[in-house]
């Protein structure tokens, strides 16, 4: 029951953000220069597209699981 809930909890985080910032944000480290033990990185922002119909199925699917956590046996 518990992993309902919070398979639900995350499907709606999840697709909350991929529906309202078109995507999921995610940073990323790159090594540019290795020399010894002195190295340089660069951090680049990018953005996992996912499309807006996806985005929505997830949410109603944590929507979904969320209440059928919520519900009693009956």
């Amino acid at each position: 029951m518990k992993v309902k809930l919070i398979a639900g909890i995350l499907f709606i985080l999840l697709g909350a953000v991929a529906l309202f910032y078109h995507g999921i944000p995610y940073t990323k480290k790159e090594d540019v220069l290795k020399i010894g033990t002195v190295k340089a990185q660069v951090q680049t922002k990018e953005t996992y597209e996912v499309h807006p119909a996806i985005s929505g199925l997830v949410l109603v699917g944590g929507i979904v699981l969320l209440v059928a956590s919520l519900r009693k046996p009956s």
